[in-house]
């Protein structure tokens, strides 16, 4: 098997998981060593995929539990303020997405995961003013801006539009790569 075929493979099988699945429960489905499968894992990552390590394993986190697709987009924020914030979030539910959680890959802090269930722009208006109570500043100024979202779309007219808007918005990273992950019958690894 290729190594190609083979992360295609890891992505089958946490995809199709219900459960977190171990590095060596991998590496002997997939006859080879453990390293292969961590590096494997770390590349998957690079590309976009929202694979997360937990103490049990490795899962892809089913978003929502809704039928349709979840998309991992990364954005990069300018301003970090409030009404940027809100632009985001009203990009991606005007459009009929979901945002259901955000990643950041911080050089200090290492890899932080949020869960946040934003279904309408009253939900991201209640975000926004949690944050604002909280006396911290926005997540996002630990990476400079750069993070990706967590959206759940019923179909792929819904996330073009989405792209569309984040872009015409200046919010979309200019490396941005879209990928589809198939969801689940609930959603993993970010429930409350």
């Amino acid at each position: 098997m290729i190594n190609r075929e083979r992360r295609e493979k890891i992505l089958e099988i946490l995809q199709n998981s219900t459960e977190p699945i171990t590095g060596l429960k991998l590496s002997r489905l997939l006859n080879v060593t453990r390293q292969i499968i961590v590096g494997d894992i770390a590349i998957l990552r690079s590309g976009g995929h929202p694979i997360i390590s937990s103490a049990r394993g490795y899962l892809i986190p089913a978003i929502m539990g809704q039928k349709g697709c979840g998309h991992c987009i990364a954005c990069k924020g300018k301003e970090l303020d409030s009404k940027e914030l809100l632009d985001e979030m009203y990009a991606v539910v005007d459009n009929g997405g979901t945002i259901s959680g955000m990643n950041l890959k911080s050089p200090i802090y290492g890899d932080l995961r949020i869960k946040i269930d934003i279904h309408s722009r009253r939900d991201a208006q209640q975000y926004l003013q949690r944050v604002r109570q909280a006396g911290f500043p926005f997540i996002t100024v630990a990476t400079g801006g750069l993070h990706s979202l967590y959206v759940q779309t019923h179909n792929e007219e819904e996330l073009r539009a989405i792209k569309k808007c984040l872009d015409e918005l200046g919010l979309l990273d200019d490396n941005c790569k879209l990928k589809q992950v198939p969801t689940a019958s609930r959603y993993r690894g970010m429930s409350k």
